[in-house]
């Protein structure tokens, strides 16, 4: 891509305009382009044919509807969005998990006991909500933040507020061990959870770190290659 591309995207990027109508619109400006190629003698020539990335950016600027959520509504899209993502991603499993369930019930009438594969199964799932999900999540907000050139600001006040939430997040399954028990799922929030010996301090602390250190690293990077 021509420098005078990359600048008029870092441009719009940090304007707030969506990186879809970036894209699309830097693909129309590269088809221009090549059209004036052929009058041309030169690139440099054909460039300045098309204009400065100041002339190239208005009609973009000039076009709120061109905004991304993110730069109409930081707070809901970096804040509020970990949070619903997590929580989605949370109901989603169970959903799942309680269709096999009720599939296997179906099938098998008389047995009240789930097979410890599936309990297996939930649990590792489980795990990985708590633990694992976070961090992917976190690092996904990151890289939005890093690719529309945000101030560090949202980005961080999101990944910390998402830290705190999720470090505190306890979530249990218990299924019966004989017939005539009910299984229990629980989920809320506290300062001490089931699945680890460690306060939910340390984990509020280990999400932050493992999530803002890689956006502050990835920020840095772009930082400098733009330059």
């Amino acid at each position: 891509m021509p420098k005078l591309f990359e600048d008029l995207r870092a441009r719009l990027l940090v304007a707030g305009v969506a990186p879809r109508h970036i894209r699309r619109y830097i693909a129309e400006l590269e088809d221009h382009l090549a059209d004036l190629r052929t009058d041309a003698p030169d690139e440099a020539t054909a460039a300045a044919r098309l204009g400065d990335v100041d002339t190239l950016a208005q009609p973009m600027l000039s076009r709120p509807e061109f905004r991304s959520w993110t730069a109409r509504a930081p707070w809901a899209t970096l804040i509020g969005g970990p949070i619903v993502a997590m929580a989605a991603a949370s109901a989603a499993c169970f959903a799942v998990f309680a269709a096999i369930i009720l599939s296997i019930k179906a099938m098998n009438p008389g047995r009240a006991i789930e097979p410890m594969w599936l309990q297996n199964m939930v649990q590792g799932v489980v795990y990985v909500l708590v633990f694992i999900a976070p961090i992917l999540i976190g690092w996904a907000t990151a890289a939005q933040a890093v690719e529309r050139r945000l101030a560090p600001h949202w980005p961080i006040a999101g990944l910390l507020v998402f830290a705190f939430v999720t470090g505190t997040l306890d979530i249990g399954v218990n299924f019966p061990k004989i017939a005539g028990e009910h299984g229990e799922l629980r989920i809320g929030w506290g300062l001490w959870g089931d699945f680890s010996t460690q306060s939910s301090g340390i984990r509020i602390g280990l999400n932050f770190i493992l999530t803002a250190t890689p956006y502050l690293l990835w920020r840095r990077r772009v930082a400098a290659l733009a330059t």
